[in-house]
């Protein structure tokens, strides 16, 4: 990766704090938090803590693709890209949770509902070494053959009457994943032209978070 590129990392918990460590020193790192950082961390250099509650301050701070950060690292327990879209809409559009439709949840592998009606989702059974370093052919741990990428596999399932969404989340060191802003603005773009009944999730090879949702005007 080129140096220097500014990561905004959403999430202040052990893996938030374990990305920061890893990569500040070739990255300007930002890490938001509602609670106050250790003192070890906002003392490294070129990282910058900002006590705040992570979801109100990214809605308030990511404005456009080219005014953000290079990366977003989403380090909190929850569907950070449907909760960022869910700020972003509401002004102009009604955003109504729904129910994963049962067919579509009996595709996902080891689903798991999270509180706030998302759904997470592995293709381990297993809890994963911190450190893998996602290879393309085998899982690390098992050494089996991989199989088909989650993230593919969430954009081509039948989610009827929603339709998919599927935000990739990239590695950037073992372990660590995250998206470019411009993959937000992409499906915040795409559901304001054509508003309806989506599925948005966000997924690595082997890990996701899954949203279903109606997008209507107001009256």
């Amino acid at each position: 990766m080129t140096t220097h590129q500014s990561i905004w990392i959403i999430g202040g918990g052990r893996f938030g704090r374990r990305a920061a460590r890893m990569l500040h020193a070739d990255h300007a790192i930002t890490i938001v938090d509602q609670h106050a950082p250790a003192d070890d961390l906002a003392q490294l250099p070129g990282v910058t803590c900002i006590q705040a509650e992570a979801i109100d301050w990214l809605g308030a701070h990511l404005h456009s693709p080219d005014q953000g950060p290079s990366w977003i690292l989403p380090m909190a327990p929850l569907h950070l890209a449907w909760r960022w879209l869910c700020i972003k809409l509401s002004p102009q559009f009604q955003v109504l949770p729904a129910d994963c439709p049962p067919s579509a949840l009996s595709q996902l592998p080891n689903p798991m509902a999270g509180a706030t009606g998302e759904w997470f989702v592995s293709r381990a059974d297993f809890i994963c070494p911190t450190d893998c370093p996602e290879p393309a052919d085998h899982c690390m741990v098992t050494g089996r053959p991989r199989g088909r990428s989650l993230y593919a596999a969430l954009a081509d399932m039948n989610w009827s009457p929603f339709r998919p969404l599927v935000i990739r989340s990239r590695q950037l060191a073992p372990g660590i994943g995250g998206y470019r802003p411009v993959e937000l603005f992409r499906v915040l773009s795409q559901v304001k032209r054509r508003p309806g009944s989506y599925m948005l999730a966000t997924a690595c090879r082997c890990h996701g978070v899954a949203q279903a949702f109606r997008l209507l005007t107001h009256a």
